[in-house]
């Protein structure tokens, strides 16, 4: 082929491209005239195409092409099934008065249904002409396209331990996997997902970013995109939706765009743990009150805790052979008490009164706590609390036991001047006599009449 041939082909390609581009365009927007007066043209859809089950904002442009001014224009967008207003979107839109060759922009947000299929589907604009005291109908028709993508359920790994898990402890490092699969029979091309964890949403991005690119997924074919995570430290228990973008383009370049959200829960497993605060039992047998302390040592707060102390007892065995049992204290006071919330390292205490009736020194206490995490997951809880009995001597436990040495000494004393008073009208007597003559002064000494 000559040098003028390939030119001139050239040349009819490029005529080619722009007329394509010129229709695509063209069918991109849409114009109809009211009335010889108004046009009113579909700019365009956002998101583009429309998902079914979403929100979208039709743009329009209204331009007056009468040879004056234009007063009390009234719009109307009539919005038959499958599409749904918006009970806060006002459906008729006023312009007091629009000046010759002037034009203004003005948009609805309706709702498509969920069950809506693909295809092209018409919405209507009712334009009342003042000049001729009617309403102009015309119709606008856009296009509905299921974006090809399903989400699978998150899963949440630690790291670096391959575990799945269901939630993630604060101030721990995770990563994210989300499952993106091409539902569709065409090729998914310049994939992106994108995490939203702006606002109040207590993670972080670590070592990673929060958008991940693709270059294609091939249709009924899926891929993994993870992402790590940083719960952070002072982050609440609890369930929270991050929101995902997941954008794409389909083999004619139509750009798709999918919102969704995905769940990730922090927590922990709670650790509680029981020790004896304060013990008034001193002698066995012996009657007092047991004060325990119980601790939240773990990373969420505890809630409707209830703490039970169940029977102990003990079995008498010979060579194997069970004798007898017998209980190893009588609970006096109530077995279950009720104590609500612990929060994280804090300390609540709950008392029991018992009567032992066991000959050991050392007891051991089986309880039962029940509660709920912050995530409302409920826990039962034994716990087996061992205690030794001491007497007040070994505990450090001040006795009633100087009263008795208080008066020992007021009864020397008092001896002490009585034998004086005695010695001196017995001289000639010692100690002894004195000692052996208290016995028949007690008894024997009476009142003369």
């Amino acid at each position: 082929m000559t040098k003028r041939g390939w030119q001139r082909l050239f040349f009819m390609m490029l005529v080619l491209v722009f007329s394509l581009a010129i229709l695509n365009l063209a069918s991109a927007r849409q114009s109809k005239t009211f009335a010889d007066e108004v046009a009113i043209d579909l700019v365009r859809t956002s998101p583009s195409p429309i998902q079914p089950g979403e929100s979208f904002d039709l743009w329009f442009e209204i331009r007056n092409i009468y040879p004056e001014d234009l007063t009390n224009l009234e719009i109307t967008l009539s919005t038959p099934l499958p599409f749904v207003k918006l009970q806060s979107e006002e459906y008729i839109k006023k312009f007091k008065t629009l000046k010759q060759g002037g034009k203004e922009l003005f948009k609805y947000t309706i709702i498509t249904s969920k069950n809506i299929e693909n295809g092209d589907y018409s919405l209507s604009l009712n334009y009342y002409s003042e000049r001729l005291s009617e309403t102009i109908t015309e119709e606008y028709v856009v296009k509905i396209k299921k974006a090809g993508i399903i989400i699978s359920e998150t899963t949440v790994t630690l790291e670096p331990e391959d575990i799945t898990i269901q939630k993630i402890a604060p101030g721990k490092i995770a990563q994210i996997k989300i499952n993106v699969e091409n539902s569709e029979d065409y090729l998914m091309k310049d994939v992106s997902v994108k995490l939203n964890l702006s606002g109040d949403i207590p993670f972080a991005p670590v070592k990673t970013t929060t958008e991940k690119e693709i270059n294609e997924i091939l249709a009924g074919k899926s891929v993994d995109v993870l992402f790590n995570i940083l719960a952070l430290p002072n982050a609440e228990a609890g369930i929270y939706k991050v929101p995902i973008v997941i954008k794409y383009y389909d083999e004619l370049g139509d750009l798709h765009i999918k919102n969704d959200l995905i769940s990730v829960v922090i927590g922990s497993d709670p650790n509680i743990y029981v020790e004896i605060r304060e013990n008034e039992i001193y002698n066995v047998p012996g009657v007092g009150d047991i004060n325990l302390n119980l601790i939240n040592a773990g990373l969420t707060d505890l809630k409707f805790v209830k703490v039970c102390l169940r029977e102990s007892i003990t079995d008498f065995s010979f060579f194997g052979f069970k004798l007898w049992d017998t209980k190893n204290y009588e609970i006096l006071s109530e077995d279950c008490v009720y104590i609500g919330e612990i929060d994280v390292d804090d300390t609540e205490s709950v008392k029991f009164r018992l009567k032992l009736k066991t000959p050991y020194q050392k007891i051991n206490l089986p309880l039962i706590i029940t509660f709920m995490d912050a995530n409302n997951k409920e826990y039962v809880k034994e716990r087996n609390v061992e205690f030794e009995i001491h007497s007040k001597k070994e505990m450090g436990v001040a006795s009633n036991s100087y009263w008795w040495w208080i008066l020992i000494i007021i009864i020397v004393v008092i001896l002490f001047f009585d034998y004086r008073v005695w010695k001196k009208h017995n001289k000639e007597c010692g100690v002894l006599d004195y000692i052996a003559f208290i016995p028949k002064r007690l008894t024997g000494f009476k009142r003369k009449k």
